[in-house]
């Protein structure tokens, strides 16, 4: 009798325990996440993939191969590396957008330009229960 009594307890607390488990609320994170560079950096991981194509001094492919010139395209950060501050929609000006993709765990983020070929996409992932950056692309053609 006393060793059901001791299962039924421990069943009773594996349900509670389950219950109140705390899974942050994306919209808090991502409030957070633009406005608290310390925070932000505590919530991307490193070594961070993604792609950077684009900008001043980028090629195209086939122009750079019949000049024989190699392409450097970014496809991570260090951490050390990471400088800027990533911002939210908010902070680019009223000709930006932004769309949220949610899949399971996941939620992509992208900002962009209009018809301008600029677009950012941000790669969220729920890991125990928090919102962590976990892929990056920048494309500015």
């Amino acid at each position: 009798m006393r060793i059901l009594t001791i299962i039924l307890l421990l069943f009773s607390l594996t349900i509670v325990c389950q219950e109140n488990v705390y899974i942050e609320d994306f919209k808090v994170f991502q409030h957070q996440f633009y406005t608290d560079s310390s925070f932000q950096i505590s919530r991307i991981i490193f070594p961070l993939n993604g792609t950077e194509m684009g900008g001043g001094d980028y090629i195209p492919s086939d122009i750079a191969d019949s000049l024989g010139i190699e392409v450097k395209i970014r496809t991570k950060w260090e951490k050390d590396e990471f400088v800027l501050m990533l911002h939210s929609v908010v902070k680019y000006g009223d000709n930006y957008f932004s769309e949220l993709n949610e899949k399971e765990n996941l939620i992509e983020e992208k900002l962009y330009l209009d018809h301008s070929g600029y677009y950012e996409l941000r790669t969220f992932k729920l890991i125990n229960n928090k919102w962590f950056l976990i892929k990056y692309v920048l494309h500015n053609f």
